[in-house]
């Protein structure tokens, strides 16, 4: 235990000196156009959501990872800066490296590649109201439905008066070219965002995003156990995602909505003809709809209530459903995420096996705020898909619901830890969908029942930044 103790010790001091050297260079360097900034983030849980839904066979799965984020600014002038932002992490301790990889540099010969480029771009500003980004850059829409993540490309921002407007080229994915003619381009895919948005006064705003996505893949098709190229044939595919999105603050209430629509469609490119391709037709056109509804209800300075709201649509004739799966991230619950998403750490289950079903998640959150550093609250949140989910004989509809409790703990400006609890109790269709996917004896009884025995995660979030 002292040895422990002492391990301890030696790593807050670390971070400590680590803390006060970046602050320090921030000072240092912030008068010669140079600016510095630092954030650093630890995880720690012990959590039974990725052993199945049976108590019988569930293990208390500890997890601690930490990630830091230095990040280096130059500014040579009013019109051009320049910003450059690392990750080191997620370093996951006393990790199985036969489970996330050498890279996570947390067991041992913790050497491994854990660290990575996170931003690198340079901002082009000819005046106030027009900025041009190119580089490795982070973008979300308003609920981040479509699109959160960091992206190579060029994006322009611009203010007119009231309206603001937006519009970029990512570039996802180069695969490069093995079917070569002078009609074709290399393999990859493409992003293309055009962003329209109207302030009518200080407290109203609407908005709307667009986004095309275009992909060029070899054409193949599965055989019994494999997947089988088509020689000399393209698949090109095209996504269309049109979002409106509104934000209102009428001083008690407020309200932040976004609707958003999605259309696909694929051709084939047969390059030149061949056994394989001479039948082949192209897939149907596919739809779907996502909406995404945040509010939130103050009858005091002290208390907040907040309802959340996540639909995507299904998919029962194979034509129609929402093929992005949302994030939506701070929906207030542990567990439960969006899209019906179990748990975005390393440990979860995969939140991709119920999107062709559809879904549903209302959330509630209430947040009491005792003084300025402390805060206290919880939240209870239930998941649903829309389309029955089918085990032998039986279906059901109910994946389950979650309640948490949590506080937050301001330890001074730049430092903040959240202490949570969450519970969630699995419903049939969980236990089904999990069943046919995965180990059926951890989901299902002797008997053919579904186990849906409470699961829980208990741990902290500690977050710094400058």
């Amino acid at each position: 235990k002292q040895h422990k103790g002492e391990n301890m010790k030696k790593l807050l001091s670390f971070l400590c000196i680590a803390v006060l050297a970046a602050s320090s260079a921030y000072a240092g360097f912030e008068k010669d156009g140079f600016s510095t900034g630092f954030a650093f983030r630890m995880r720690s849980e012990i959590e039974t959501v990725s052993e199945g839904t049976d108590a019988d066979s569930q293990a208390y799965n500890r997890y601690v990872d930490m990630r830091i984020r230095p990040s280096f600014g130059y500014k040579v002038n009013d019109m051009v800066s320049a910003k450059l932002t690392f990750e080191i992490g997620d370093m996951t301790w006393g990790v199985d490296k036969g489970k996330l990889g050498q890279g996570s540099g947390g067991g041992f010969t913790a050497d491994g590649v854990n660290v990575e480029t996170k931003h690198a771009y340079i901002n082009i500003k000819p005046n106030k109201n027009h900025n041009f980004r190119l580089g490795m850059m982070a973008y979300w829409d308003a609920h981040s439905i479509i699109l959160d993540d960091d992206l190579a490309g060029i994006k322009w921002d611009g203010k007119f008066d009231k309206v603001n407007t937006s519009l970029a080229w990512f570039v996802t994915e180069d695969g490069g070219e093995e079917n070569i003619d002078e009609e074709t381009y290399s393999f990859g895919q493409n992003l293309y965002l055009a962003e329209l948005g109207y302030s009518l006064n200080k407290d109203i705003n609407f908005g709307l995003t667009n986004i095309i996505q275009t992909t060029k893949t070899k054409a193949s098709f599965e055989g019994e156990d494999k997947s089988i190229d088509i020689p000399d044939t393209n698949l090109d595919q095209m996504g269309i995602w049109i979002a409106p999105h509104f934000q209102g603050d009428f001083g008690m209430f407020d309200v932040n909505a976004m609707f958003s629509y999605n259309m696909r469609s694929a051709e084939y490119d047969k390059v030149k003809d061949n056994e394989l391709n001479k039948d082949l037709e192209d897939p149907d056109d596919e739809s779907g709809m996502a909406f995404s509804l945040k509010t939130n209800i103050k009858p005091d300075k002290k208390l907040n209530i907040g309802i959340n709201f996540l639909y995507t649509s299904g998919d029962k004739d194979g034509k129609d459903y929402y093929s992005q799966i949302a994030h939506f991230y701070g929906n207030g619950l542990e567990i439960l995420a969006g899209g019906a998403t179990i748990d975005r750490t390393t440990h979860g289950w995969d939140g991709t096996i119920f999107s062709d079903k559809g879904t549903m998640l209302p959330v509630a959150t209430v947040d009491y705020k005792m003084n300025k550093n402390f805060t206290i609250g919880g939240a209870f949140g239930m998941a649903m898909t829309l389309e029955d989910v089918e085990y032998g004989e039986e279906s059901d509809t109910n994946l389950g619901m979650e309640f948490d409790v949590k506080a937050k703990i301001k330890m001074c400006d730049a430092i903040n830890i959240t202490p949570f609890a969450a519970f969630f109790m699995p419903g049939d269709a969980f236990a089904y969908r999990m069943a046919v996917a995965g180990d059926s004896n951890t989901y299902i009884d002797e008997k053919g029942d579904p186990l849906t025995d409470m699961q829980m995660k208990i741990g902290f979030n500690l977050g710094y930044s400058f």
